[in-house]
């Protein structure tokens, strides 16, 4: 029963990376990401984290609760940004929350953290030596670099040690 337990497990984990896939190519195109493919990733968050869950021996309503609770916490600050300034989307919310309800509060954060430091370093380094500071139309457009690919790699490193996450 273990043995077929953690199977489940690493081929939903292995799902959920996938999806995680066109989510940073959309960020990187278009800076823009379907519902379609956040609502994807969320479910398939829910199903791994009720599914361990179930592995933990924790009821099913208790784990929805803690996956919403700790997805909510984690995507505060994602939310505020996005309520007072314009240039973070809802998906970057989305994102931590899906990141929160996996992973916890703390690790969330972690995660959060490490896959927006990574963003930021190789866009910055694309920006300033491949693009020598050349801009073209909107200034401003040149310095929003897109946070969800990072995060989206940390997350899949993250998402195989996911019996490693607590609450």
């Amino acid at each position: 029963m273990n043995k077929l337990f953690a199977e489940c497990t690493m081929s939903i984990q292995f799902i959920f990376i996938l999806t995680l896939l066109p989510i940073a190519y959309h960020d990187l195109r278009t800076r823009y990401i379907p519902d379609r493919y956040m609502l994807l990733s969320a479910a398939i968050a829910v199903l791994i984290r009720l599914r361990l869950a179930s592995g933990e021996m924790m009821p099913l309503p208790e784990a929805f609760l803690r996956f919403t609770i700790t997805a909510v916490v984690t995507a505060l600050p994602f939310i505020l940004l996005y309520c007072l300034r314009d240039d973070i989307g809802g998906a970057d919310a989305k994102l931590a929350a899906i990141t929160g309800g996996l992973a916890g509060v703390e690790e969330g954060l972690r995660i959060l953290l490490m896959g927006c430091l990574l963003s930021l370093l190789v866009f910055a380094i694309h920006h300033f030596i491949i693009l020598k500071k050349r801009t073209t139309g909107d200034p401003k457009s040149a310095y929003r670099y897109p946070l969800l690919p990072g995060i989206c790699f940390m997350l899949s490193l993250a998402t195989l040690s996911f019996p490693a996450f607590s609450y």
